[in-house]
């Protein structure tokens, strides 16, 4: 065992990261690279793209600090799987330029939306990597992903209250559950390495409990418009 951990020392720091709390990140790699895939059939399918812009902006910042620029206490495979997580986000966000101006309802908004987007997208590199050159993050980028994911889950619930006839038209409950267990996956990591940290634990459980409304909503939602759509539809 000692060897095989010698052998994969570069790859993985089983010392600082014991097994169960790799095996909690493997499964929030999995869930997000699934939800990353649903999205991208969602895109062919429907020509829609259901990550908000923003998201889609400050996403791939992270993952190509992450990535490519900046160091992790865990080693090359983070970064490997943060690799997977950018290049599969280039497609997304490529798609969220084309088609992204279908969710935005205000004519300046949409006139501007290329400028918004490198706007969101310059920043993101830079505080994302100023995070950690200054020591507000840890290790990992935690602190700056559930930044960034409080934004995710905040946003998804503001577009589904404005789309909700979108929900299995372009908005997936396959994304909206496996966004949930993979942030969840590696908020279970959290509590369990950085315990002391109020501030990040705060914000783990605030995107859990969003996540979990967001849930109920895609299925519970029921505003007077959808239901005349849907009584429409049946009759």
């Amino acid at each position: 065992m000692e060897t095989l951990y010698n052998f994969l020392d570069p790859y993985i720091d089983f010392i600082r990261y014991p097994p169960l709390q790799l095996v909690f990140l493997g499964f929030g790699l999995i869930f997000w690279v699934l939800a990353y895939k649903e999205i991208l059939q969602g895109i062919r399918k429907y020509k829609l793209v259901e990550m908000p812009v923003i998201v889609a902006a400050l996403d791939i910042s992270w993952e190509f600090n992450w990535a490519f620029v900046l160091p992790n206490d865990l080693g090359l495979l983070f970064s490997f799987g943060c690799a997977v997580w950018f290049f599969m986000d280039v497609f997304i966000n490529y798609n969220t330029l084309r088609y992204g101006r279908k969710l935005v309802t205000n004519p300046w908004i949409k006139k501007m939306y290329p400028w918004i987007y490198l706007f969101v997208l310059t920043g993101g590199l830079l505080i994302t990597y100023f995070m950690r050159e200054v020591l507000e993050d840890n290790g990992l980028g935690v602190i700056s992903a559930y930044f960034i994911n409080l934004l995710i889950s905040s946003l998804y619930i503001y577009q589904l209250l404005n789309f909700p006839h979108l929900r299995n038209r372009g908005f997936s409950y396959r994304v909206a559950w496996n966004k949930f267990l993979g942030t969840g996956s590696i908020t279970v990591v959290c509590f369990m390495h950085w315990a002391h940290n109020g501030f990040l634990l705060t914000m783990c459980s605030m995107v859990f409990v969003m996540d979990i409304v967001y849930i109920w909503l895609f299925k519970n939602y029921k505003p007077e418009s959808v239901i005349t759509d849907e009584q429409s539809t049946a009759g």
